[in-house]
């Protein structure tokens, strides 16, 4: 699913980077997701190395809550608190 933004900048920083954007055959709103899509892998891959500083226990249980979604704790909330 897309989501909208609204971004402010510079009238100059905008013309550049349109120009950029078009010289490489993309819109400017590809070329901001792009980045936005860069800056989330930095992100994550700087998590993870940060992870691997961290006692294996300790390691384990963060990649547990990362995968748990919270939708069973609210089904064993639901079921047991009717």
């Amino acid at each position: 699913m897309k989501k909208r933004l609204t971004v402010s900048v510079d009238e100059e920083i905008y013309e550049r980077a349109k120009a950029v954007a078009d010289k490489r055959g993309r819109t400017l709103s590809e070329s901001v997701g792009g980045y936005f899509y860069w800056l989330s892998l930095e992100v994550r891959d700087a998590r993870r190395a940060h992870l691997e500083e961290m006692p294996p226990l300790t390691r384990a249980l963060i990649k547990k809550l990362e995968e748990h979604d919270g939708k069973e704790y609210l089904r064993y909330l639901d079921e047991h608190y009717r």
